[in-house]
């Protein structure tokens, strides 16, 4: 199957150039694929407005530097729920989800609440428990069973056989997280932690690119000043932007998806970038 049909061969796949398959990749539309929704429960008592307020306070300071491809990502769609609050994001790339996931855990280790976050393929912080997942727990029973409490991941098998309702999941989670599944899963999510994040609060901006380019001076000092406008002027740069002659350089650092995308469909990602 591999070798059949008009694609390319295997041999002839894995040969290519990684720039390629980045611009190719980087050109691609936004689509639901790009997007993770995460969702913030309290295990108090405490108001939805209070924990509406203490999420945004805490995800932004947290996150402010990082070149998020949303603007005023990652709180910037938050809104109450009944019982919870709640936002979606657009990712540039995996380092932009699980950093995302690395920042939901600080919020459990510091506040009384517990998360859940999805992307389209559903609990994707089960893919680290696969060899330690009971035979009954497929995608459609896993809804409602996975959780960031107390800075680990919570896998809870109690009650098999389908999907729980997340209040039941929720006063499940924080006696889960002794499974094995559930230790597997945080150990990976450490490591991951360990290369995306320098201490408890101090984000780094993960794999990103960096970028040397020229661009009109009042630009350089926005950007300067708030490096996530980054993200969202890279997704919607135009493809041909008139040249400064008024302009500094200096380096900016983007995802690889986006200095991709922009080097796809540009000359001069600077001005790009201005536009």
């Amino acid at each position: 199957a591999l070798t059949g049909g008009d694609g390319p061969t295997l041999d002839a796949f894995v040969s290519r150039d990684a720039a390629e398959l980045l611009r190719e990749r980087g050109t691609a539309p936004i689509s639901e694929d790009d997007r993770v929704r995460y969702e913030v429960h309290p295990l108090d008592d405490a108001p939805i407005d209070q924990l509406l307020n203490t999420v945004s306070k805490q995800m932004n300071e947290w996150s402010g530097a990082h070149a998020w491809r949303d603007a005023g990502a990652p709180c910037a769609s938050l809104q109450k729920c009944k019982a919870h609050v709640a936002a979606s994001i657009t990712i540039s790339d995996l380092d932009d989800e699980w950093l995302l996931v690395s920042l939901l855990a600080d919020l459990t280790r510091m506040e009384r609440v517990a998360c859940r976050v999805t992307d389209s393929d559903g609990e994707f912080l089960l893919v680290d428990a696969a060899d330690h997942l009971p035979d009954w727990l497929e995608p459609e029973s896993a809804v409602g069973r996975t959780w960031l409490v107390a800075g680990s991941i919570a896998v809870v098998l109690d009650e098999p056989g389908g999907p729980l309702p997340l209040q039941k999941g929720l006063g499940l989670c924080c006696s889960s997280r002794d499974n094995a599944a559930s230790r597997e899963a945080t150990s990976a999510l450490r490591r991951r932690e360990r290369s995306l994040k320098e201490g408890a609060q101090t984000c780094v901006l993960g794999r990103r690119q960096n970028v040397v380019v020229s661009m009109p001076s009042h630009a350089w000092r926005v950007f300067r000043r708030a490096p996530r406008l980054l993200g969202p002027a890279a997704a919607k740069a135009p493809r041909r932007a008139p040249s400064s002659k008024s302009t500094t350089e200096g380096i900016v650092r983007l995802s690889k998806a986006s200095y991709a995308r922009l080097s796809a469909s540009t000359d001069d990602i600077g001005a790009a970038l201005a536009a």
